[in-house]
């Protein structure tokens, strides 16, 4: 399930911009959010609705969604641009990088998930295992001028192998390739879970789709931009009963 995606330079947002499942502390309602048996790990909406008025970003959102979708589970050519729209009412935005950050929660193992890029490069990247008090640095992907440069300060390897393995799959991973869509390119699933999510676990229907039945299964992001033509009702009744998030 998704906890929270934070977005920043990136179409209408500038500073970093948060849509958060974080449920409050309000007792009403209960049946709207997915509860935890920890107490110190936050409970989750079920479903969520933006709403705005007109140019004040609601479809921005969705195509950031898309974007950082596709980006991860597409991934780029050698040497093709990254396909992205910075911030264009501030002067030198377009200089500055863009980035994304997803908080997520995968059968009660939960990870934050972040990139950084500009134009032509990823710039920094990163995944963390988050724990009630604690977190793991898995992966970091920093910029040192030239090149990536990509360690694991937390992550156990099962064997030396493995750990040779990875070390191989950073070295060959391009500038502008996200490393992880690059592991699961090359046959690893260590990191599967979380590509698993980008891929399956958002789903955006336009309004100009027709629907023939759809199943929503838990976990999934339906982003549904305005103009959807289906009564709201049956598709909130139905991720519900999945305990899906819109």
């Amino acid at each position: 399930m998704l906890i929270r995606a934070t977005f920043a330079n990136l179409y209408s947002f500038d500073d970093p911009q948060t849509i958060s499942f974080i449920a409050g502390k309000t007792r009403t309602l209960a049946h709207h959010r997915q509860k935890k048996n920890n107490r110190n790990l936050p409970s989750l909406l079920k479903s969520a609705i933006v709403y705005g008025a007109n140019a004040s970003g609601k479809s921005n959102l969705v195509k950031c969604f898309n974007f950082a979708r596709n980006l991860i589970v597409y991934g780029l050519k050698i040497d093709e641009p990254i396909p992205r729209t910075p911030f264009r009412l501030r002067a030198g935005a377009t200089l500055e990088p863009s980035w994304f950050e997803f908080e997520l929660d995968l059968d009660g193992q939960m990870y934050a998930y972040k990139l950084v890029f500009n134009d032509t490069a990823i710039r920094g990247e990163s995944l963390t295992q988050l724990f009630p008090t604690s977190e793991k640095l898995l992966f970091t992907r920093t910029w040192d001028g030239k090149a990536s440069v990509i360690e694991f300060p937390e992550e156990k390897f099962a064997n030396k192998d493995e750990a040779n393995l990875f070390k191989f799959i950073a070295q060959s991973t391009r500038p502008n390739q996200p490393f992880l869509t690059e592991t699961v390119e090359s046959n690893s699933d260590k990191y599967r879970s979380i590509y698993n999510w980008f891929r399956y676990g958002i789903q955006i229907i336009y309004p100009e789709a027709i629907c023939r039945g759809s199943s929503y299964s838990p976990g999934r992001v339906m982003v549904i931009p305005r103009g959807y033509q289906h009564s709201y009702t049956t598709f909130r009744n139905s991720c519900q009963a999945a305990g899906s998030e819109i």
